[in-house]
């Protein structure tokens, strides 16, 4: 158990790292911990994944399948090492958890599937206004009676 050990090496005294963390969308109350202007909109673990996974992530990390007891319908945390067994920092660059988390959020919000998955977002977005202002203009149209010519009588 994380409690009974102070070894900063044991996987269970890693900092862990939830999506709603660096999630902009969420309150502090609801669980962020980092400033909204430096979080996410609505970050994944996949993103997170990505971000661990570039080439200037230098810190052992693992994904685990577990939920946030705040956002316990998102699954996935991550957990990194900040420390070596000296107690001496494994990367200068995150003296602590703050930092780690900003770091993701940052590489999140700069990441090349991010900016391709807003752009597919906004046109789609255009697309759908653009479908529901010509289904307005087909509705502002005045609509013609088939029968306008026999003022509505019946043949007899």
């Amino acid at each position: 158990m994380a409690h009974q050990t102070t070894d900063p090496t044991n996987p269970e005294r890693w900092v862990v790292v939830y999506p709603a963390y660096i999630d902009s969308e969420k309150t502090i109350a609801q669980g962020r911990r980092i400033p909204k202007e430096k979080a996410v909109d609505k970050p994944d673990i996949r993103d997170i994944i990505r971000a661990v996974s570039s080439d200037d992530f230098q810190l052992p990390a693992k994904v685990e399948n577990k939920a946030y007891c705040r956002d316990y319908l998102t699954r996935g945390r991550l957990r990194a090492q900040l420390k070596n067994a000296d107690g001496s920092l494994v990367n200068p660059e995150f003296p602590d958890r703050k930092a780690l988390y900003c770091y993701l959020a940052d590489k999140i919000k700069h990441s090349e599937e991010r900016k391709l998955q807003k752009e597919k977002e906004a046109r789609e977005e255009a697309k759908a206004k653009a479908k529901a202002a010509s289904k307005a203009s087909k509705a502002a149209e005045p609509r013609h009676d088939k029968r306008q010519g026999r003022r509505g009588r019946k043949k007899r």
